[in-house]
């Protein structure tokens, strides 16, 4: 199985290769920076060393074989320190809330739980938000311990796709209606306050960048492509939690409504983006190892 994971590890290493190179002109000043970089080139290091030597035990295979998903939710953490190397503050929220206007005639966040007011609704929103990250690392895992033969073409797109958010948000920074989410968040409640505690590493500077598009939305669509149960009931309930995490970004103010809109679109094309490039490569690895010779070959 380790030498299916190939294609993922070349992902992962191109973006550790790539995003270290923003850091590389701030060696210089030390400290976040240096140490950043130090942590990019061996990791990379270390998972170019997997190309060339297989798992000795089970545990090896299981870390092998998972550690893309825990090592992406690390990535997102640094995102904001890269964008402060490349951007001056503020970013690009005012043409981001200008779009939402046009698009909606108004800024649905401020409106929506003001709407949909009360502690059920404050509860059921920000349940369906934290259930993205239920919804991410559940279906990883389950398709590693339920269907291994899926795991491959799972895991490379949802990396694909993780990384083609982080890109984005480097690129393009939108802080989003939440710059300082210990202030302006809604923490009635228990799940608003479990968001809240998700939040904790934010706090200190506030969030600079990673609302357009909604990664939320997006990388939930990709799951609910990839997962596509045959059961019509399954895909109802997966499709509906999908809608479900998009709606809950406004209203808990996480997320401008075109956020959510643009999460929606980007989620359906770099599933597709990804799908793509994971086939062309299997049916280009196929064609190399195929002998001299064989059926199909001239």
């Amino acid at each position: 199985m380790h030498r299916s994971l190939v294609y993922v590890d070349g992902l992962v290493v191109g973006y550790l290769v790539l995003s270290g190179l923003i850091l590389v002109p701030e060696v210089g000043r030390g400290g976040v920076y240096a140490w950043t970089l130090a942590a990019h080139l061996v990791v990379a290091v270390g998972i170019a060393g997997l190309w060339r030597r297989p798992p000795r035990s089970s545990l090896g295979q299981s870390v092998r074989e998972t550690y893309p998903l825990f090592l992406l939710l690390v990535l997102y953490l640094e995102v904001d320190l890269l964008v402060q190397v490349l951007h001056t503050p503020p970013g690009y929220d005012a043409l981001v809330r200008s779009w939402d206007a046009a698009l909606f005639g108004g800024h649905p966040h401020d409106g929506l739980a003001l709407w949909l007011e009360g502690r059920l609704w404050r509860e059921l929103f920000h349940l369906l938000y934290v259930s993205y990250y239920l919804l991410l690392i559940g279906s990883y895992l389950g398709v590693w311990g339920a269907a291994p033969d899926r795991l491959p073409r799972f895991v490379f797109v949802v990396t694909g796709m993780f990384v083609s958010f982080l890109a984005v948000f480097i690129a393009f920074p939108v802080a989003g209606p939440l710059p300082q989410p210990d202030v302006s968040q809604m923490t009635s409640g228990w799940f608003p306050q479990l968001v809240a505690w998700i939040y904790v590493p934010f706090r200190m500077d506030g969030i600079a960048t990673g609302a357009f598009p909604s990664s939320h939305v997006g990388m939930s669509v990709g799951i609910a492509c990839l997962l596509a149960p045959r059961r019509w009931t399954w895909r109802a309930l997966l499709w509906g939690l999908v809608g479900g995490i998009a709606v809950s970004t406004p209203y808990g103010r996480f997320h401008y409504a075109i956020d959510a809109g643009a999460g929606l679109v980007a989620g359906a094309l770099l599933y597709l983006l990804w799908t793509t490039v994971y086939t062309r490569l299997q049916k280009r690895r196929a064609a190399v190892a195929r002998p001299a010779g064989s059926p199909g070959q001239r």
